[in-house]
């Protein structure tokens, strides 16, 4: 049987169920899409999306000059069935799944 993503899947805004530094793993059955908006400051700079442990990608470093400064970044993946991901530093703004 052929799988198409975003067939018979539904968005689902799991911000409230998802923090950074926890690995999580895709139970669902199918492949998923992942997008979240992560705030990291300047001492942190990046923000790091893993999957299976392999760094798919990260959100842009900033050269503040200000410890306080936020920065923002915008990390997406597909997450096929049974494997892990997560996202290593920073706090989750928002975070979506589409599952």
């Amino acid at each position: 049987k052929e799988f198409i993503l975003g067939k018979d899947q539904v968005w689902r805004d799991l911000t409230s169920q998802r923090q950074t530094g926890i690995t999580y793993t895709n139970t669902t059955g199918k492949a998923i899409f992942i997008t979240a908006s992560i705030i990291t400051n300047s001492s942190m700079k990046i923000a790091t999306l893993f999957v299976d442990g392999v760094t798919i990608c990260s959100s842009a470093q900033s050269n503040f000059t200000d410890a306080g400064a936020a920065i923002r970044g915008q990390l997406s993946a597909i997450v096929k069935n049974g494997s892990t991901y997560q996202v290593n530093q920073g706090t989750v703004a928002n975070w979506g799944e589409l599952r």
